[in-house]
């Protein structure tokens, strides 16, 4: 298994998993998402996708799901999914072309978040 493939894994299945804890950890977090009501799957290229479901404040994480997605976006290789995780890349939608504007302005708030928590200054440590 290459690097890449690692660490793509990782941030599918720790990093971005970490999401479906984040509101009953976080006032803030529980906030921003109270309205929420939309699904979001990751896939990569001949591998493995990731499933998002937030509902009224809370949030689901699947990997085994069949379910479809408000919005689909599409990794080519496990690299490009490691460089959006490192704000490098962007993914391709392949669903949701209207939610888009959503996830440009309101998921990164929730993303941000757990960065604040899973990469903490060291004034927070």
């Amino acid at each position: 298994m290459t690097d890449n493939k690692i660490k793509a894994r990782l941030n599918l299945n720790a990093v971005l998993r970490n999401l479906e804890e984040l509101p009953a950890l976080d006032k803030e977090t529980l906030e921003i998402i109270r309205d929420w009501n939309f699904s979001i799957r990751f896939t990569i290229r001949g591998d493995m996708s990731a499933y998002l479901k937030f509902s009224h404040g809370t949030c689901e994480y699947d990997t085994e799901t069949t379910a479809t997605a408000d919005i689909s976006l599409y990794f080519l290789t496990h690299g490009h999914l490691n460089a959006m995780f490192d704000n490098k890349a962007m993914p391709i939608p392949t669903g949701g072309f209207t939610k888009l504007g959503f996830l440009k302005n309101e998921f990164p708030k929730v993303t941000k978040r757990l960065e604040y928590f899973l990469k903490p200054t060291d004034a927070l440590l």
